[in-house]
């Protein structure tokens, strides 16, 4: 396996960890752990997997932007700069030269 390969199965593993945890997220609300009562149980098991979900979503994040998985979305896309038309650049006229300096001053 190479090294991207390893790392792609990796990623995927990240988002199934964080996909397990919003689930008993949510399942911890359908089983009315948190409902009628709130319980130690119920505040643990959601504390549990927010803080799965975090770690492993942010893991998941860190990795798609490696590979480079967040240019396939056409929000994330970048765009090509637009040239500046000849004689309009911002170094140019923020910074004389020496050269315009003098000129100047004559």
């Amino acid at each position: 396996m190479t090294p991207k390969h390893e790392q792609l199965v990796l990623a995927l593993l990240c988002l199934f960890i964080t996909l397990l945890a919003l689930g008993g997220l949510v399942w911890a609300f359908q089983a009315t752990l948190l409902a009628p009562q709130v319980t130690m149980d119920g505040l643990l098991l959601v504390l549990i997997c927010l803080t799965m979900a975090a770690i492993f979503g942010a893991m998941f994040y860190t990795i798609a932007k490696q590979l480079g998985g967040w240019a396939m979305l056409p929000v994330w896309r970048r765009t090509k700069a637009q040239p500046e038309p000849m004689g309009t650049t911002r170094a140019a006229t923020a910074n004389p030269g020496p050269q315009e300096q003098s000129k100047d001053a004559s």
